[in-house]
């Protein structure tokens, strides 16, 4: 992130204390990595500049806490095509988990933030056999398919993906 021109103290926190521990070895050396619950951080009032926020549930009233008073709130969510490829590997019979619809995190982003902006962001990411591996490793999305989609994923692997977001940007909402 630094080499992007963002300056400032980097904390990423997480609940899972292996995915801090991974994060922690592979990525963005110059940030302080924690364990921690987002419904109750350890952080400060009014501590941070930007909270980003991928892919998990948010405590809105939290990050307002944290934010400084011109603090914004970046979400990231994913679309309907993200992953697509893989659901309909692991789900080609099962619409209720190839199917995705995240409109109504969307709608309350805007409701807690009315004066949001979005952008969708979407690209394709190659995949060989070891970053295929690591994708279902790390992927809800093969935590409930059957041992049947499992093998046959195995034996099959994606070589790309989708992904497929909404950023939503917003200003301290209080």
């Amino acid at each position: 992130m630094t080499e992007k021109g963002l300056k400032g103290t980097k904390i990423g926190f997480d609940i899972s204390k292996d995915a801090i521990q991974l994060a922690a070895s592979n990525f963005f050396p110059d940030a302080f990595w924690c364990v921690a619950d987002l419904a109750h951080s350890p952080f400060a009032e009014s501590a941070f500049d930007v909270i980003l926020n991928i892919f998990s549930p948010s405590q809105y009233q939290e990050f307002d806490r944290v934010l400084k008073p011109d603090g914004k709130v970046i979400k990231v969510v994913p679309n309907a095509q993200y992953l697509i490829e893989l659901r309909e590997q692991l789900y080609a019979l099962d619409t209720t988990k190839r199917e995705y619809d995240n409109q109504q995190v969307v709608d309350r982003f805007y409701e807690i933030y009315p004066d949001a902006i979005s952008e969708e962001v979407a690209y394709s990411v190659a995949l060989d056999a070891q970053s295929y591996g690591w994708l279902m490793e790390m992927t809800p999305l093969s935590w409930g398919a059957s041992e049947t989609a499992l093998a046959n994923a195995a034996a099959n692997p994606l070589k790309s993906v989708t992904v497929a977001v909404t950023l939503l940007v917003a200003s301290k909402s209080i």
